[in-house]
């Protein structure tokens, strides 16, 4: 009955408050394209470029002040300042009727060129004597260099600039006309207006618009007040067309606070053949040329069930972006604006043969403020984007375990019968989490009485077992009087505001809802304080948050968003600041888990929504997917293209959000997920049950051993998590990121890497007999199932059989990767379990691996409570075969703090195992070398224990596997193998 009720509830709002939000399909005219938005269609359009041509005007003189961050002040001045254009009505009729602009462009523009660390431009163009704050400084954690830092030379025709620590990366400012080179050893990688694209709304073109939208509503008001014979009259053909020019969209009507301020510029790449970036979206990895086509856009919004392959924006948006080429370096484009944007790509040999990449950047509103980022290669370009937005969150251990949600786990004694299920089939999992219908009437904070009557109880259960839960708090709050936190945000004026500044309404999963207004930091402290335990009634040390709808979703609003000229904290548009909603969403909730835990606990924040900078706070999914093959095949392009915008926690529903999975499907989306950074399987709440157990027992056995396999790689996906949290490095990445120069891989999507040392190469056709697996680089690759050499070299390329208990996953050689093989109920059990090292020795005999160490969940790290452990192989030198497995302390390079010495003597965990793959001999002897701390390299004492060890060999395999050698992973040693 209960489940009758839930789908009833939701076709109803399915049905009656979104035409948009069926279970159907997507609908592409619920969104708009570029031509239907004014702005992209006027910057597309080419009158831009031909008449936006810009020169030096004056350079500033150098403030005195040490202190001053701002390399270059000056002006720029239009040569076409005057000029009248035309903005056709038609699409695609330049002679219909049309409106004549004066004042196209502003006659000067005013530039600030800023340095950031290591070699970051900053390029901020403000429109005329518009200084006002944004929110998106925000979004940076990094500031300008000083003066006395860089150093600066104007010549006649250009200005260069560069840092005293690296001449070889610099950029020269052109003067007439206009541009700005990005070199890096003396070559051109990037270039700021070369097609002069750079254009910023002049004050006239913002009033002719007003103007225009205001005789618009003014000639609405009147038919409506005035019908005749029953029909409304119609606007004149003026507004009606200025309605639709400014950006009216179908049935809406826009206002004149929000029109106006559209910028664009231009990034080209010379000697790019590839370009990748701008996430969220569910297109190839390598961005197409969208020239003739649609281009891309970034806009935060609620896809219903997203079509693959189609260049809209989905829920979350990082407007960076970066090129690659063979034997050229690498740069990146970072586009500090969080309006409506449209991006073109342009990769035409016509226009810049034989290699270059043009992009055009179209924004509605906001400032103009670009970044251009030096490599050389893409892991440089990626890690200084992450110096200006800031490094990742370290995640608790448990949220890189594996999650179990659907929408909805009816009541609590469905939470405790699924509960229960996974330990009966012995299988982990860590999180339990809990969608909108455990709440009361959709009521965030708050517990349906009925079926969660006891969830204090409910949660000592799953801690019981080392289990945590998760519960949803969107961003909408239901109007009802008595309901404490529509009490107080309403009484407070905590919502954001309409364009006659009350609180806005609109329909979302509760029906007549508010939106809390995040952009507010005062909202946001409140925000923060509705979780500390005495506020929220049930709520546990072990509850964690998932944030849903904060694009945000407006049901029965145009493109299912909140209006454009609703009104934020600081006197904002909407449409200037569109793209950042669901950021400080992210910012707020995740200061509420620290006020909760007094600062001591990590946060654990599942988004939907994010922007530049959200990976310092929060973990993201790619939302709606469908149960399909082409699904499941497109979602490591779309991780990957989240992680390379410098957002390494990112997950995508296994099994498909929408719709039934068969056996073979769900199998092979188990398999593959498993390997995804976040990992977590959700349901629709009408598709039919899916837990594992419920498919017979040979699907139950491989899927079950998908999970385990995710749970004995967690002490690897750990330390990425670490690596990544220091340098901004994906733990899900490309192949492209490790062999740069192969351009074999620059298009390979079907692979991927995890770290440095695994390769994982998803199955994702139905009843696919085999595989083509492309072997990069120059070394060995071992398979990973039994350590197995496949390659001696490479590169190279291998057809594979998949069957269905099989995926491809391989080791690099050269890689040692820890692991933890005891199978236990959650990842919180396996705390104190021995560890396993998994070595595949390179060609040379060699090998490398690292192990992060902490406890798992608190901010205790930045004191140096953790440890890092550095294993290597090391051969003798010889031809013998002879070689060193040593342990000893590892590199904390990135972290805060060095590690706390006293820490490393609470860490007890043993080694259980050490297996060798790629020994070409039996070892005639192997034997531990312990090594006293205390003692100096140079002292015979330096040997603390040494004994001759067992092991097993496998000539056909030729594996070594050394057992139970009497050692802590905490400890310096040597382990010897002699031929």
């Amino acid at each position: 009955r209960k489940a009758l009720i839930y789908t009833l509830t939701t076709f109803l709002l399915f049905l009656f408050i979104s035409p948009a939000l069926t279970t159907t399909g997507f609908d592409p005219k619920v969104f708009k394209k570029c031509h239907e938005n004014d702005f992209c269609q006027n910057l597309r359009s080419g009158h831009v470029q031909s008449q936006s041509k810009y020169a030096m005007d004056t350079l500033s003189d150098f403030d005195t002040q040490t202190k001053r961050r701002e390399i270059l002040t000056f002006r720029l001045k239009s040569e076409n300042a005057n000029d009248k254009w035309q903005l056709s009505d038609s699409e695609n009729d330049a002679s219909a009727d049309s409106f004549q602009y004066p004042n196209f462009l502003y006659d000067t523009l005013d530039v600030t060129v800023s340095l950031y660390y290591p070699n970051t431009f900053r390029i901020q163009i403000k429109e005329g004597e518009n200084t006002h704050k944004s929110p998106v400084e925000h979004v940076l954690v990094a500031q300008a260099l000083n003066k006395d830092e860089l150093k600066w030379r104007n010549e006649k025709e250009h200005i260069e600039v560069h840092t005293l620590s690296d001449p070889n990366t610099k950029v020269l400012i052109h003067k007439n006309p206009f541009k700005v080179e990005l070199l890096q050893n003396g070559e051109v990688s990037a270039v700021f207006n070369k097609d002069a694209f750079l254009y910023v709304d002049s004050s006239e073109v913002k009033k002719e618009l007003q103007a225009r939208v205001q005789e618009a509503d003014k000639q609405q008001q009147q038919s409506e007040q005035q019908p005749g014979e029953g029909e409304s009259q119609s606007p004149s053909p003026a507004a009606s067309a200025a309605l639709e020019k400014t950006g009216a969209f179908k049935h809406t009507t826009i206002h004149s606070t929000e029109i106006g301020g559209a910028s664009s510029f231009d990034v080209f790449f010379p000697h790019a053949q590839h370009v990748y970036g701008i996430p969220e979206r569910a297109t190839d990895l390598s961005l197409k040329s969208t020239i003739g086509k649609e281009p891309y856009r970034l806009f935060n919004a609620d896809v219903f069930r997203f079509e693959l392959d189609n260049p809209m924006g989905l829920y979350g948006s990082i407007p960076f972006m970066f090129s690659l080429g063979k034997s050229a370096a690498s740069a990146g484009v970072f586009a500090l604006n969080p309006s409506n944007t449209f991006i073109d790509v342009d990769k035409s040999e016509g226009n810049h043969a034989p290699r270059g990449i043009s992009t055009h950047w179209m924004h509605e509103a906001g400032l103009l403020d670009v970044f251009l980022i030096p490599g050389p290669t893409p892991k440089q370009v990626l890690q200084n984007y992450i110096q200006l937005t800031g490094k990742p969150m370290l995640p608790q251990l448990f949220s890189m375990a594996y999650h179990q949600c659907r929408w909805n786990y009816k009541d609590e004694q469905d939470v405790e019968q699924v509960d229960d299920k996974f330990d009966e089939h012995n299988i982990p999992y860590d999180v339990m989490w809990l969608d909108i219908e455990h709440t009361d009437g959709k009521k965030y904070f708050t517990w349906e009485k009925h079926d969660f009557p006891t969830p204090l109880k409910m949660q000592e259960q799953m801690k019981a077992k080392g289990r945590k839960m998760v519960t949803i708090t969107d961003p909408h709050i239901k109007r009802e009087s008595g309901y404490h936190v529509h009490d107080e945000a309403e009484s407070k004026g905590y919502y954001v505001k309409d364009r006659n500044g009350k609180s806005f309404e609109g329909d979302c999963w509760p029906g007549k809802s508010s939106w809390l207004d995040f952009f507010s930091p005062e909202v946001r402290d409140w925000y923060a304080s509705l979780f500390k335990f005495d506020r929220y009634t049930g709520s546990t040390d072990i509850l964690y948050n998932w944030i849903d709808m904060n694009e945000p979703s407006v049901f029965n609003s145009p493109e299912i968003t909140m209006p454009p000229d609703n009104l934020h904290h600081g006197g904002k548009t909407h449409r200037e600041v569109h793209n950042m909603y669901g950021y400080f969403h992210g910012v707020a909730a995740h200061q509420g888990h620290l006020v909760r835990s007094n600062n001591k606990d990590r946060p654990f924040i599942l988004t939907r929504s994010f922007f530049a900078g959200s990976q310092r706070y929060v973990a993201a999914w790619t939302g709606d997917n469908t149960a399909t093959w082409d699904h499941l095949r497109k979602t490591p392009a779309m991780l990957m293209g989240v992680s390379l915008g410098g957002f390494p926690f990112i997950g995508s529903d296994v099994g498909g959000f929408f719709d039934n999975p068969d056996t073979e499907m769900l199998i092979r989306w188990y398999q593959s997920g498993a390997f995804y950074p976040f990992f977590r399987a959700h349901a629709h709440i009408e598709t039919k049950r899916r837990e594992v157990w419920l498919f017979g027992e040979n699907p139950l056995a491989l899927m079950r051993e998908a999970i385990i396999r995710r749970y004995i790689l967690l002490p690897y996906y750990y330390t990425l998590a670490f690596q990544a949290s220091t340098t901004g490095l994906p733990i899900i990445r490309p192949l492209f990121m490790e062999y740069t120069n192969d351009d074999t891989v620059y298009e390979e999507q079907n692979q991927f890497l995890i770290g440095t040392d695994l390769m994982v190469v998803p199955v994702a056709e139905k009843e696919q007999k085999s595989a083509s697996v492309y072997f990069p680089g120059k070394g060995s690759w071992y398979e990973w199932s039994d350590g197995s050499l496949v390659t001696k070299t490479g590169p190279v390329t291998h057809t594979v059989s998949t069957p269905l208990e099989y995926i491809p996953v391989y080791q690099r050689g050269g890689s040692i990767i820890p692991v933890k093989e005891r199978v236990r109920r959650s990842s919180t059990q396996m705390r104190n379990d021995p560890f396993t090292l998994r070595i595949a020795l390179s060609n040379k005999n060699d090998a490398t691996g690292e192990l992060y160490i902490d406890d798992g969940h608190s901010y205790k790290f930045r004191d140096g409570r953790f440890l890092v452990r550095q294993f290597r192989v090391t051969p003798d030198g010889s031809k013998s075969g002879k070689f060193t497995i040593a342990n000893q302390e590892g590199n904390a390079s990135g972290a805060e703090v060095n590690p706390d010495p006293s820490y490393r003597q609470t860490i007890q965990n043993e080694v259980e195992r050490i297996v060798v793959s790629g020994v070409s001999r039996k070892p005639s002897k192997i034997s531990l070398e312990k090594i006293d701390e205390n003692a100096t390299q140079s002292t015979e004492s330096r040997i603390d224990l040494l004994v001759v060890l067992n092991f097993d060999y496998d000539a056909e395999k030729q594996k070594l596997i050394i057992r139970k050698p009497p050692v802590l992973i905490r400890d310096d040693w040597e382990i010897h193998v002699e031929a």
